[in-house]
């Protein structure tokens, strides 16, 4: 880890230099210097609900000059949070001091992560990976303890307002703590069960809370047919370790 944080300046200097393209002016986490605390902003749109975007949009609005700075140092904070907290991991696993570093090292300049770490627009990238391994980690229980449900869920929904892939925690977490055999096939039922539920309520949050712009419509066949593909494709990527998946 002093490996990790020696790097830092010259990370920090590295990424200030980068500035936006063309695309970073499309998303909210720009200065939103015309609409910035608006109701609409955080609400449901289309398939995106970030409201963390919305918030660093906002402020961005009001401290324009802080543009693209304040964003590349959000996103590595994140990064180098999600950094200590593999570490953290690796340690209960009780992997050895040689493998927890390697792993430490690995995930903290890796070619997967790049893509977020370099970007501008990756706020919600990076805290979504950062809430989400939180979340894992207040699920971890002790030898002979039982998961503490309520912090990771709180976690994991929080994840999951900075972006929308951090709803698979609900299901990965559990998941997670019973490979590592830290808990039992009872404990990862209760586990997915209350990552269901909780998955659940978000959704329905969502839906009734979506802005559509007073347009209402019923899906087509079709149309449930995409949603359903666009499902499985987003599970199946979301264990391909690239640009944060999850």
């Amino acid at each position: 880890m002093a490996a990790v944080l020696l790097t830092l300046p010259i990370v920090t200097w590295a990424l200030l230099l980068l500035q936006p393209t063309s695309d970073d002016w499309t998303y909210l986490t720009r200065p939103q210097v015309y609409s910035k605390w608006e109701t609409y902003l955080f609400l449901p749109s289309s398939n995106y609900w970030r409201p963390f975007d919305a918030l660093i949009g906002s402020l961005l609005g009001t401290i324009p000059a802080a543009f693209p700075a304040l964003n590349h140092i959000l996103v590595l904070t994140a990064h180098v949070a999600s950094t200590l907290a593999v570490n953290k991991i690796c340690n209960i696993m009780g992997t050895g001091r040689t493998a927890r570093n390697t792993a430490t090292v690995f995930f903290y300049c890796s070619t997967g992560v790049m893509g977020t770490v370099l970007g501008i627009d990756s706020i919600n990238q990076a805290f979504a990976t950062t809430f989400g391994l939180l979340g894992l980690l207040a699920y971890l229980p002790a030898r002979g303890c039982k998961p503490r449900y309520i912090p990771w869920l709180i976690l994991t929904i929080t994840a999951t307002f900075m972006k929308e892939n951090g709803i698979t925690w609900t299901a990965v977490t559990p998941l997670i703590a019973y490979g590592m055999r830290l808990t039992d096939r009872r404990t990862l039922c209760r586990g997915l069960a209350a990552g269901f539920i909780a998955a659940m309520a978000y959704m329905a949050i969502r839906f009734i809370t979506a802005d559509n712009g007073g347009i209402t419509y019923t899906p087509s066949v079709y149309e449930w047919r995409d949603t359903a593909e666009g499902i499985c494709i987003f599970l199946l990527m979301t264990w391909v370790p690239a640009d944060y998946m999850c």
